[in-house]
């Protein structure tokens, strides 16, 4: 977990300067959480929290950036992951829709 952690402490940095407005390093913390989650397979607890980390953060982001595709990108990969694949369709869709619109 040695880069993952110094990735984190990176885009930590990066919120911390940005004031926790640096959407792409919000967006490196959360895939950080969601690749932690695959990590704790065998843990569900710590699965779980992972989990919901990255989807607090994927929320996050959409705040403060509504159209932000990599967050919702990963609320739709969070939902498939939960089990949730007719919502997770749904966002894909949404998604496409939403490209193929500009």
């Amino acid at each position: 977990m040695g880069q993952l952690d110094e990735a984190k402490r990176e885009f930590q940095k990066a919120m911390e300067l940005s004031g926790n407005r640096d959407t792409y390093a919000f967006i490196g913390l959360a895939n950080i959480n969601y690749t932690l989650s695959c990590m704790h397979r065998n843990d569900i607890n710590g699965q779980e929290a992972q989990l919901r980390s990255a989807l607090s953060k994927y929320f996050g982001i959409l705040e403060l950036d509504e159209n932000n595709t990599y967050a919702s990108l990963g609320i739709g990969n969070l939902l498939a992951e939960y089990g949730k694949v007719d919502e997770a369709k749904e966002v894909f869709k949404l998604l496409a829709n939403s490209e193929a619109e500009t």
